[in-house]
């Protein structure tokens, strides 16, 4: 966010002012003319199982998922620059952002000991990740009017 200072920031009938190519700072936080917000719902967690097949032979499986559902949203209305002449009247942005990773992993451990000072010790096992990232963009201008500022209800 950037306004220079050599600029005003109102003109003189008390309008913000518009000599900037930046958004005047005082149009971003005030919720009469923008909307920006941002909704996110994140899960991480990890299962695992461990099974003692034999004395010094285990098996272990586990799972893992990183799932974050992202949403943000603004809306500029007709007396901001964004959202002002000389653009089409009212700006709107949407962003839909889905992101899951999923973990899975298995290993096979052997351990057997000789005497106090020898062991053998083997391991084997495998990795897999699925990673699936969905992005979605909704942008709209030229609104007949400002009632486009609130966002519908999300469930």
């Amino acid at each position: 966010m950037h306004h220079p200072t050599y600029l005003p920031l109102y003109n003189a009938d008390g309008t913000p002012a518009r000599g900037s190519i930046y958004e005047n700072i005082d149009n971003l936080v005030n919720t009469d003319i923008t909307n920006i917000s941002t909704t996110s719902i994140r899960y991480i967690g990890n299962q695992f199982i461990e099974v003692d097949i034999l004395p010094g032979l285990k098996f272990k499986s586990s799972i893992g998922l990183d799932y974050d559902n992202y949403n943000e949203r603004e809306f500029f209305n007709d007396q901001t620059i964004i959202g002002g002449s000389p653009n089409p009247l009212g700006y709107r942005k949407e962003v839909f952002t889905t992101s899951t990773i999923i973990q899975n992993e298995q290993t096979l451990s052997y351990v057997k000991t000789i005497n106090s000072r020898q062991n053998i010790t083997a391991l084997i096992g495998n990795s897999i990740q699925s990673t699936d990232v969905k992005v979605a963009q909704e942008v709209g201008q030229g609104f007949p009017n400002n009632f486009f500022s609130k966002s519908p209800p999300h469930l």
